[in-house]
């Protein structure tokens, strides 16, 4: 696994990857990916699977460094989300 690269997901899903399953699966997974932070809350799975394939084909140090400086903020406000509802339950 590395830090930056398509979700993993279970071997069923990859049946629904269609001809985009090869090269979606020539990539490690990651940990975030340019699906994370680039979805939107009403995006359906075969959008999932085209931005999985264009990252797949996309792919740069470039890139992964953009995806990992989207990543962190939203890292840091759960976190601080978690520790304000841990502070309030005290």
């Amino acid at each position: 696994m590395s830090l930056v690269g398509p979700r993993p997901v279970l071997y069923e899903e990859t049946l629904m990857y269609g001809e985009s399953r090869e090269l979606i699966l020539s990539a490690k997974p990651g940990m975030t990916g340019w699906w994370q932070v680039n979805r939107k809350d009403d995006m359906d799975y075969a959008s999932r699977i085209q931005m999985e394939e264009w990252y797949v084909s996309h792919w740069s140090l470039g890139l992964d460094c953009k995806i990992l400086a989207q990543t962190l903020p939203y890292i840091a406000k759960m976190i601080i989300k978690h520790l304000a509802k841990i502070h309030k339950q005290t």
